[in-house]
């Protein structure tokens, strides 16, 4: 379960989202802070942080080792999943527990964006799962 948690998605699911409309959603967002940060000046700093953040967010999709160790972490996460599921039904024994239940988002993700087949057909005991 630790190691699920470990994972941030964020970039890794952004670096595979056709660029034209990631930069028209991170457009949008930004100008809906923007808008908001005007609308309620109490909330200014909060609004401020967000925006921050996402400006960060869009330098760090430019870093290839950002990208590169999002991607190894999944490929290790899969493989010790893969593994655990070759000795049990589930990721801990024999019943469904909260591992399992944090496991099957990333791999709705994976489906989402049409990652099947690099990184889940491979692992027999994932598809089976």
């Amino acid at each position: 379960m630790q190691r699920i948690q470990d994972w941030d998605p964020k970039f890794f699911i952004l670096a595979h989202i056709l660029e034209k409309y990631r930069v028209y959603v991170s457009k949008f967002r930004m100008q809906v802070v923007i808008a908001r940060m005007s609308e309620s000046l109490e909330l200014a700093g909060d609004y401020h942080r967000k925006l921050r953040e996402a400006y960060e967010t869009e330098e760090k999709l430019k870093e290839a080792d950002v990208l590169r160790r999002g991607k190894n972490h999944l490929v290790r996460l899969l493989d010790k999943v893969e593994r655990q599921l070759c000795e049990t039904p589930f990721l801990a024994g024999q019943d469904f527990t909260m591992s399992d239940v944090m496991l099957i988002p990333v791999l709705a993700r994976l489906k989402l964006l049409d990652l099947e087949n690099e990184y889940i057909t491979g692992r027999p005991n994932i598809v089976e799962y």
